[in-house]
């Protein structure tokens, strides 16, 4: 395998935390906070829905959690639109 096809796999394989919590930051540069679903629709899911289980989790560990559910949305691996209920976290920080 070539260099390129490796870097796909574990790309696939591997949650970009760096990039989630970039996005989630870039939100917090023009608002005091952002649910999952917010920085979903300004950063498309890149990982598909390991995109959403990373922004879940960091919402989970640096977030505050809300009493309201919400929908977050992600393309699949095969082009297929997905969404979920979920229930809202609310970033209200810088996120580490």
């Amino acid at each position: 395998a070539n260099l390129a096809a490796i870097r796909l796999i574990a790309r696939e394989t591997e949650i970009d935390f760096d990039e989630l919590r970039a996005d989630v930051n870039d939100l917090l540069l023009s608002a005091a906070s952002c649910t999952v679903g917010e920085v979903l629709a300004q950063h498309p899911a890149s990982q598909g829905v390991a995109s959403v289980v990373g922004l879940i989790a960091l919402a989970a560990a640096q977030g505050v959690r809300t009493d309201a559910t919400e929908r977050v949305a992600w393309q699949g691996g095969d082009g297929v639109e997905r969404s979920t209920v979920v229930p809202e976290h609310r970033f209200t920080g810088r996120v580490m």
